[in-house]
């Protein structure tokens, strides 16, 4: 028997089905089987618990997401660094992705299919850019710093008060 104020599995339903689906209310409500989905969207979106439930997730998804910057300077590293026969066997013939380790398929920022004239399927990996890689490793250590040479005289004037002067 439910009792008053009890988060019940419908209200833990709309609230993993409104953070599925990209903060809708309504369709939340409605995959969650509230028969007025408008009411019940309006309702739940004031209920504490049903709140505490979708920031107990976000917190827990921005956590799990986090980047160190340790973890940011590893990346940009692989990428600077990486051997294209990573892509490759030793035979020469390329990998399928699920041949590649992770590290190699977060080199591939888009892939494109085409067919040749001989009729073969034909796939095509866009790569990230090395050199923005490389270059961004470059920063992070200073070595592309601008230094500028200044060549002349300085004239410098001090005047000091120390207070009243006697007269």
């Amino acid at each position: 028997m439910k009792r008053k104020g009890e988060i019940t599995e419908k209200m833990k339903s709309f609230a993993y089905e409104y953070l599925k689906n990209g903060y809708k209310q309504k369709k939340a409500a409605e995959f969650a089987g509230y028969s007025s989905p408008s009411v019940a969207a309006a309702r739940l979106m004031k209920n504490e618990k049903v709140l505490a439930i979708i920031n107990k997730v976000v917190e827990r998804a921005d956590a799990k997401n986090e980047m160190e910057a340790v973890d940011v300077m590893i990346e940009l590293s692989e990428r600077a660094m990486f051997d294209p026969i990573a892509f490759f066997h030793e035979d020469g013939s390329p990998k399928t992705l699920m041949e590649m380790n992770a590290a190699t398929r977060r080199l591939i920022k888009g892939i494109s299919h085409s067919v040749s004239k001989s009729g073969d399927v034909v796939t095509r990996f866009d790569l990230v850019d090395k050199d923005k890689a490389l270059e961004l490793v470059g920063k992070h250590h200073k070595l592309f710093t601008d230094k500028m040479e200044l060549d002349g005289g300085v004239e410098i004037n001090m005047n000091y008060n120390y207070g009243n002067d006697e007269k």
